[in-house]
């Protein structure tokens, strides 16, 4: 008998169709890698600028003389116009664009004889030291308005001239010398900038009194003004002045109160050269010019007592200028080497007294600093040397921005504009230049990114994000806080979500019966199609608040519930096997649930009296788990056993696994189902002992060598925190761990559980020993995958913590995520600046970690392949 055979060959459509398909889904997977390349390429080169220097003319684009030379100079707010500042006490205004000095304002009383005048960096504030022992403050009051034609305001209605010419100064006014106005076209209209003098009228410091050799000015209150002043013979006087409002709305006055300093006045004694408020407390800081400074606190009764002398530059160097830091709580020193340092305040260690401290210190150039000009915005500085050059640099970043060579003439005074774009020298000739430049972003280096940085205010160097400062507190942009509350926040809820996802994921493909499994899967999955904002909002408004209520007992459940299960499965095992096999699924899934309530339930009612036992009030005032957290008072040793329970269990079963699980297995094969299950629960009561007794040990042992949970893993406690972020976050990542690792599991082939169970395996022993080592390339896979999920995970993080951006390990503090931080501050962002790119390099870096997390996946899950390719 013949049998006809014949291959039945594939259509012409299909096989087009297959080609067609084949080309749609290269193409596809060529969109998807272009497009990712597209936005890594868009995130750098948002984010390279940021590590650029800037571009500055290396000539002055203007070149101007004075016949006074200006020790000081101060710009307006708007960067436009400049104050030089002269030693008799007047000041001229120029234009930055023109160079024309075209106004000029007294800052001292009439017939006043100055001996000194002090200018305040970021307020602009004056302080006049007179010849006769006298101070007096004044200020400069600048105002810029944009006026339309036709409608001048009445403020400047006595403006005339042409204005055709680029400006047209006021000069009709009766107190001329305490004003100055010009006017300059503008397209609607023109601009007018005033700059008016606002002066007091002189106090004294005593009668028959030498001059005025150095002199310090702050405003404490809105009250109240501290001025320190040095005389000429060496004396030196605190001075508090005080404004006193009077009730029947006269004019008020002011009171001054004099106390002296306690400096030793010596013949062979030079008087210091500079004298400053230093720290939140005003101390007095004078410097001399052989390097030594004395250090003033207030003591009781108003009085003032020396507390510190020490040396402000190397031995053998001398003090060539002196300038306060912006806010007044530092002062940056200039020596005859050509090195700048700055000196802040700082609490001591351990409760010891504030002290001086050197926190930056760099070299500029080879020459004598004779001028500091500080920047009204941030920590940028112009620096002038004997030499005529001048160097622009930002002290936090450490970026040099600029720098000019000098003509041989020493800068006496130097500045720079607010958004660092324009700088001033003043020569010792009297020779005024201005230079235009492109900053770029002075405050961003790798450093300052992600280093630690030596911030005002702070008392060491520390990673800080804070991208909005004020005149005492610059920009602080390390993006470290925003890594480690990525990083803390996706490993809390891996540790809570990886364990229930694949022990799930194990239970259904392997034990539960395939139509409950048709059921529960896809309602797990169904868990994926949650919106993050809805958890987010259920985080912030249900879970959160129900953690802080019942903290002790949510704690608790995380062991009790477990040990609930583990009786349960020990009662399960003492009943007959004939009963057990009888029982259908959803009423073992009844009692599961059952069980897992009753754990909460037992949870709830005794966390309270644990709390009570554990946190008892003491001396310390510490009360419950929460006082406990937040006062820093009580014994360390509860925390400690508390944090100790999850390692001492995790050792108590490795050493079990490993010592007697195959001879215990042995045992109870011998024993009755009702004896098995006796034997069960003592093993679990002997297991549960021994993890408490080894936390308790532990916990003892690092109380007495004077360790504190509370300075780590624990600390004070926030209601929306780590601990409830975790939770939301792990039930946001469950769904796509468990399906893809469900999935990996099921696909194993059933020939290898056949052949297990045939060799007389237990159906836990296969799923542990067979399908799990050879599913283990697409369990990884989903933990990675959940891992990369969470790391990019915004709403819930937005809307279930503080969104504080610190460094701790705290459980119960809060953090902020890199992708919170883009969400929060983009729109805010100005287009272009230096916060703005910052933003795109938190992109960058999240991007960077995503591409990472996955690619380690990939190779892992290729590894795991081809071991398990002969299987």
């Amino acid at each position: 008998m013949t049998h006809a055979s014949g291959r039945r060959r594939t259509g012409r459509l299909v096989r087009v169709g297959d080609r067609a398909a084949g080309v749609v889904i290269t193409l596809g997977g060529l969109a998807v890698l272009g497009s990712m390349l597209a936005i890594c390429v868009f995130l750098f080169s948002s984010a390279a600028p940021l590590f650029q220097g800037g571009d500055a003319e290396p000539e002055p684009a203007v070149v101007t003389q004075v016949d006074r030379t200006p020790t000081s100079v101060v710009f307006d707010p708007t960067g436009a116009q400049a104050m030089l500042v002269a030693p008799s006490g007047h000041a001229r205004v120029l234009d930055i664009d023109s160079g024309l000095m075209w106004g000029a304002v007294s800052l001292i009383a009439e017939n006043a004889s100055p001996r000194t005048v002090v200018v305040s960096p970021d307020t602009g504030d004056v302080s006049v030291g007179l010849e006769d022992g006298a101070f007096q403050a004044a200020g400069v009051r600048s105002s810029y308005a944009l006026v339309a034609d036709g409608d001048p305001p009445s403020a400047f209605a006595s403006v005339e001239g042409d204005r055709a010419d680029r400006f047209v100064r006021g000069a009709r006014f009766a107190d001329a010398a305490e004003r100055a106005v010009a006017v300059e076209p503008a397209e609607g209209g023109v601009r007018v900038w005033e700059f008016a003098a606002e002066r007091r009228e002189p106090a004294s410091l005593g009668e028959g009194l030498s001059g005025v050799a150095a002199i310090a000015s702050r405003a404490v209150s809105s009250r109240e003004r501290v001025t320190a002043a040095v005389l000429e013979d060496g004396r030196a006087f605190v001075a508090s002045t005080r404004s006193v409002r009077r009730l029947d709305g006269r004019p008020g006055r002011e009171r001054v109160s004099v106390t002296p300093l306690p400096i030793e006045v010596t013949p062979d004694r030079t008087t210091p050269g500079w004298v400053f408020l230093v720290g939140t407390s005003a101390d007095v800081l004078m410097l001399w010019p052989d390097g030594w400074y004395e250090r003033y606190a207030e003591t009781e009764g108003d009085a003032w007592a020396l507390a510190e002398r020490d040396r402000a530059v190397e031995p053998g160097s001398w003090i060539t200028a002196a300038a306060p830091a912006l806010g007044g709580n530092a002062v940056l020193i200039g020596d005859d080497t050509g090195r700048v340092t700055s000196w802040r305040m700082t609490d001591g260690e351990d409760g010891a007294a504030s002290r001086l401290t050197r926190s930056i210190s760099v070299r500029e150039g080879d020459s004598p600093v004779r001028s500091i000009g500080v920047g009204r915005r941030d920590r940028t500085v112009a620096v002038g040397f004997e030499d005529g050059s001048l160097v622009l640099e930002n002290l936090t970043s450490g970026k040099r921005i600029a720098g000019w060579e000098g003509d041989g003439s020493a800068i006496v005074a130097a500045g720079v504009a607010p958004a660092v774009d324009a700088a001033v020298a003043v020569s010792e000739n009297g020779m005024v230049r201005v230079w235009r430049l492109e900053p770029g972003h002075p405050e961003a280096t790798w450093r300052s990114l992600f280093g630690r940085i030596p911030y005002e205010g702070y008392d060491e160097p520390t990673f800080v994000y804070q991208s909005t400062g004020s005149p005492g507190s610059e920009p602080k942009l390390s993006l470290t806080p925003l890594i480690w509350g990525t990083m803390k926040a996706t490993i809390v809820a891996m540790l809570f979500a990886v364990p229930l996802a694949v022990l799930a994921a194990i239970y259904t493909s392997e034990f539960l019966h395939p139509s409950w499994r048709k059921t529960v899967k896809p309602t797990i999955e169904l868990m994926a199609s949650l919106p993050s904002v809805v958890l987010g909002f259920i985080a912030a408004i249900l879970v959160a608040p129900y953690i802080a209520a019942w903290l002790p007992g949510v704690i608790m459940s995380m062991g009790v519930v477990p040990v609930a299960v583990l009786v349960g499965a020990g009662l399960w095992r003492m009943t007959p096997r004939g009963f057990r096999r009888r029982v259908p699924t959803a009423v073992l899934t009844a009692l599961v649930i059952l069980t897992i309530l009753i754990g909460v339930g037992i949870s709830s009612a005794v966390g309270g009296r644990v709390e009570a036992l554990l946190f008892a009030a003491d001396d310390g005032g510490a009360s419950g788990l929460r006082g406990w957290l937040d006062s820093g008072a009580g014994s360390a040793w509860p925390g400690w056993f508390m944090a100790m329970i999850p390692p001492a269990a995790a050792v108590v079963l490795a050493a079990w696994w490993w010592l007697a699980v195959s001879k215990w297995n042995a045992f109870c094969d011998g024993l009755t189902p009702f004896g098995a299950g006796i034997a069960q629960l003592v093993l679990l009561a002997a297991q549960v002992i021994a993890a408490l007794t080894l936390a308790a040990g532990a916990a003892g042992a690092l109380t007495a060598i004077g360790l504190d949970p509370r300075d780590s893993i624990f600390g004070p406690f926030s209601q929306r925190n780590t601990l409830v972020v975790g939770v939301v976050m792990g039930v946001a990542v469950i769904p796509i761990i468990f399906t893809i690792a469900d999935d990996a599991l099921v696909a194993v082939p059933k020939s290898l559980r056949f052949a297990s169970t045939g060799c007389g395996a237990t159906a836990w022993q296969t799923a542990t020993r067979v399908v799990l080592p050879v599913a283990g390339s697409g369990i990884f896979s989903a933990c990675m995958i959940g891992l990369g999920r969470a790391v990019g995970e915004t709403m819930i993080v937005l809307m279930a913590t503080g969104n504080t951006p610190e460094m701790s390990l705290n459980i119960f503090g809060g953090f902020r995520t890199l992708a919170a931080n883009i969400a929060v501050e983009l729109p805010e962002a100005p287009r272009g600046g230096t916060h703005y790119r910052v933003l795109f390099l938190c992109g960058l870096v999240l991007f960077l970690m995503t591409l990472v997390i996955n690619t380690t996946a990939e190779l892992v899950r290729q590894r795991f392949r081809k071991r398990n390719a002969a299987l």
